[in-house]
């Protein structure tokens, strides 16, 4: 009878058990008693229960919100890498409320919420990772140019003004300036010829100037400027073989001035023209002094 009284007190039974018990309990009073007291002990759990089940839709909603907030803030990756903050973004909306959807259980509710929740944690830590290697990185090849520069203006010192000039004798291909500062006592430390964002070539990891064509139809090399307000590029980190496609969402870009910026597309030069080919398309010496051309470490004027 103790099983039926607590399944009475706990609301559990069937209508007709539940009236048979209700007879007994009006005819004992020590039933009646012994209900009393369950209901006593009963009543800190019925004050601490949950009043109502959760909306059906809570699970779908927040997981919902949680791609909406990945989406919107750009901390979704895609194969080319980050989407960059304001590029147009597929909205994931929550279900409307009128749909219908089945009975959920607070138990199933929390565990989906809690999934959503990791799923937003996991992401923050992968891309944070991302970013924090890709600001590294960007970092030492901008360092990299830096030290570099110093050595194309010490040559350019004893040169008359000049950098080493892809298409010469000594300087072949446009990989080979390194060898020429080496040569003339400009020497760079290897890991300064290396760029860690882009698979380096032959030990030199950057794209050189390839020159230009004076009015006179002379191939022609670049000169130190008198300041630094020359944003001319003269280095680059390496396009895609073949392409002026970034390897890594965007280049470090060195000017004949000494600046080193990082940007997001290839048309930097003078003009705002490709610098990976000259105005003729073509990944030759450039066809005026401001049709810039960067040529990866084999190419040639």
């Amino acid at each position: 009878m103790n099983d039926l009284l607590l399944d009475y007190a706990l609301d559990q039974l069937p209508p007709g058990e539940r009236a048979a018990v209700e007879a007994r309990v009006a005819a004992d009073p020590v039933l009646a008693a012994q209900l009393a007291r369950l209901r006593s002990a009963l009543a800190p759990l019925a004050a601490d229960r949950d009043p109502d089940d959760p909306p059906a839709e809570l699970a779908t909603t927040a997981i919902a919100r949680t791609a909406n907030f990945l989406v919107e803030n750009g901390l979704f990756t895609t194969a080319d890498g980050f989407i960059e903050p304001g590029e147009p973004t597929v909205r994931v909306r929550p279900p409307a409320r009128e749909a219908r959807w089945l009975p959920i259980s607070r138990v199933h509710a929390n565990a989906a919420v809690a999934a959503g929740i990791l799923l937003v944690v996991s992401a923050l830590g992968i891309v944070g990772v991302q970013r924090a290697r890709h600001g590294y990185q960007t970092l030492v090849c901008q360092n990299n140019m830096r030290e570099l520069h110093s050595a194309l203006a010490g040559y350019s010192e004893v040169h008359g003004g000049w950098f080493p000039q892809t298409g010469s004798a000594t300087v072949p291909v446009a990989g080979a300036f390194v060898d020429e500062l080496d040569r003339t006592g400009q020497p760079t430390p290897a890991t300064a010829r290396l760029c860690p964002m882009a698979a380096p070539a032959k030990g030199v990891g950057y794209a050189y100037s390839l020159g230009f064509t004076d009015p006179l139809g002379r191939l022609t090399g670049l000169r130190k400027p008198d300041s630094a307000d020359d944003y001319t590029p003269i280095l680059a980190d390496l396009p895609a073989d073949g392409t002026s496609r970034s390897l890594h969402g965007g280049w470090n870009v060195l000017t004949v001035g000494g600046g080193v910026r990082f940007t997001t597309t290839s048309a930097v030069g003078p003009d705002q023209d490709d610098i990976f080919s000259n105005t003729a398309g073509l990944r030759r010496a450039g066809l005026h002094r401001d049709d810039v051309c960067l040529g990866s470490p084999f190419d040639r004027p």
